[in-house]
């Protein structure tokens, strides 16, 4: 049953040195403790696995405290279609615990009220909740903090256990970095992860060309990349969108204007022997999103681990344009924007600025809105139209010359409407 979150607030009014005494505080569990859901898919016939024991009690000194001081908390996944959660008594099994589950922040209550997303009311120690309710489609993903309501003495033993059902069950995924290469090995055939766990690029939106590289220094490498989770057929295939499997020792993929989203990427070593590759992926440009507040210390200019294709993109007529790209979202509010680039290289930086999509380079020249390219400090202030809600800016740095990293500070305030 869900709950309607009402606050009961008593207040007593009298002649106190403070004024007004408010009483009833809300009062959290002690301590949190992490457990695993169990994901499978629909059609299982898996009972909820145990993902938790223990003994309960009361928070240290509070008189009207139910909850016990630990509770539990699981992770539900994207495109969960239904959640099964179990409490039991294991001590006592008519010692009456009830089940209490909030979404997002865990379960807290004052002298007259419990505050959460779910409860059970069964009589004895035996409750079960199973999500979503009547009505809804799916289980709103999000952490799930799971607590007890004990109506018996302290040092009942209790289990819970829980299990969620989705549609199709996703493999595991190691997140790639921009430009950050990883290294593995590969037994002959071997696909790596053996698909449960795959590698996962997030290509930003505004993004003009994505490019993911495999490389071996002494055998075949083969190289499958997909919108949707790498899979093999009925008939043992491998299937995804784009395969690459040429005879050499690297495969370099390079998609054209991509959607914003998830690439899932898999390395297959064909030959008959064993093979350690290497696997990178980028966007051009690779995009940061920051906040107003932000200071970015870092550097431009690097091409290590640059494949040649991106250093063509990226070659101005002076120097180099980097690959990361910062990108602010104005929210509404924002009277005067200031960006201020400090450093001591920063006489060989160049910061650029455009409205709506990323900096480009065509034939050596950088398109941009605005450029500030002279002074050993360099900066915008922007008002009016300029810092509208709604616009997407992106800052790109330049770096003038032929080689060597240069260090900077980028630092992006704004002066904001009081709201009076």
């Amino acid at each position: 049953m869900r709950s309607v979150r009402i606050y009961l607030v008593m207040i007593v009014f009298g002649v106190l040195s403070l004024g007004v005494e408010v009483l009833g505080q809300e009062v959290g569990p002690e301590r949190i403790v992490d457990a695993e859901l169990r994901v499978v898919e629909i059609g299982s016939e898996e009972a909820p696995a145990v993902i938790a024991t223990g003994t309960v009690a009361s928070p240290d000194d509070c008189e009207y405290c139910l909850v016990h001081s630990v509770q539990h908390r699981i992770i539900v996944p994207e495109g969960v279609v239904r959640l099964v959660i179990e409490l039991a008594n294991t001590s006592d099994p008519t010692g009456d615990i009830d089940l209490i589950v909030r979404e997002n922040e865990p379960v807290t209550e004052d002298e007259s009220s419990y505050f959460y997303s779910y409860r059970t009311y069964g009589a004895e120690g035996d409750e079960r909740l199973e999500l979503p309710e009547d009505g809804v489609d799916v289980v709103p993903a999000g952490d799930y903090y799971i607590g007890i309501v004990s109506f018996v003495e302290p040092g009942a033993t209790y289990e819970v256990r829980a299990i969620a059902f989705v549609e199709k069950v996703r493999p595991e995924t190691i997140a790639l970095e921009s430009n950050m290469a990883v290294s593995e090995q590969l037994q002959p055939g071997q696909i790596s992860g053996d698909l449960d766990w795959q590698y996962v690029y997030s290509v930003p939106p505004g993004a003009s060309l994505v490019v993911v590289h495999a490389e071996s220094v002494h055998a075949d490498v083969d190289l499958l990349v997909g919108a949707d989770p790498i899979e093999r057929d009925e008939d043992g295939r491998l299937t995804a969108d784009l395969q690459l499997r040429s005879t050499g020792l690297d495969e370099l993929l390079v998609i054209g204007s991509p959607a914003s989203g998830e690439l899932w990427i898999v390395v297959g070593n064909d030959s008959p022997d064993p093979v350690s590759y290497t696997l990178a992926a980028t966007s051009l440009p690779a995009i940061e999103g920051i906040d107003i507040g932000s200071q970015i210390d870092a550097a431009v200019g690097s091409d290590g681990g640059l494949v040649p294709l991106l250093l063509d993109h990226l070659k101005t007529s002076d120097g180099m344009l980097g690959l990361t790209q910062y990108r602010l979202d104005l929210s509404a509010g924002v009277e005067t924007l200031h960006v201020d680039l400090e450093g001591s290289d920063v006489s060989d930086i160049r910061l650029h600025l455009r409205y709506g999509e990323p900096v480009e380079v065509s034939g050596g020249d950088v398109v941009a809105d605005l450029s500030a390219t002279e002074g050993a400090s360099k900066g915008f202030t922007l008002q009016d139209a300029f810092v509208r809600e709604g616009t997407s800016l992106y800052f790109a740095l330049e770096r003038v010359g032929e080689e060597g990293e240069k260090v900077f500070s980028l630092r992006v305030d704004a002066d904001v409407e009081s709201g009076d």
